[in-house]
């Protein structure tokens, strides 16, 4: 019986889901307000495809499980389309140096200058935003979530970053230290 279990490990683990969380920001080396997706599988495109919002810096984290030479790619177009900038390990930050430089992520595995999807070759899945927040500099990060309607509607109407700060620290659902 245990042999037969120490058999099936390696295609259990094989078979588990492989993902990562990427988050981005309005300013430079991953400063200000944000958003970003929870759980990206490696086909999947992070964006936020209710506005044209974009941001200047991107950084990642959850890389447990994933793959040595795994990049993720900072991109722009909302369908993952044009590469800006990679990150190649969990907590490092790409900044774009443009305040409007990045507007989609998507992680690849692969070396060098040859790139390829980590699973096949399929068009990219969008995944929608899946929370906004917000680090003011007091050791927090305020968080709302993205896929409330209410939420999304009142900062994809704010027409500055202020605003969108504003709304986050008198509406936030979660608070966790930065």
């Amino acid at each position: 019986m245990f042999n037969k279990a120490l058999l099936l490990l390696p295609f259990a683990v094989g078979v588990m889901s492989v993902t990562l969380d990427v988050s981005f920001f309005s300013g430079a080396s991953c400063t200000g307000v944000g958003m970003g997706c929870t759980d990206i599988e490696s086909d999947a495109c992070c964006a936020d495809y209710n506005t044209s919002a974009a941001w200047q810096s991107l950084s990642t984290s959850s890389w447990e499980g994933i793959a040595s030479n795994t990049y993720v790619h900072a991109m722009a177009g909302k369908t993952c389309s044009v590469n800006v900038g990679t990150v190649s390990s969990a907590g490092a930050c790409f900044d774009s140096g443009s305040a409007t430089g990045i507007t989609s992520a998507i992680f690849y595995n692969g070396a060098g200058t040859a790139l390829k999807k980590r699973d096949d070759d399929a068009e990219c899945t969008p995944h929608p935003a899946d929370f906004y927040f917000y680090s003011p500099g007091d050791g927090f990060k305020y968080i709302v979530d993205a896929t409330n309607p209410v939420h999304s509607t009142n900062i994809n109407s704010a027409t500055s970053s202020e605003e969108v700060e504003q709304y986050i620290l008198a509406n936030f659902e979660k608070k966790v230290a930065a």
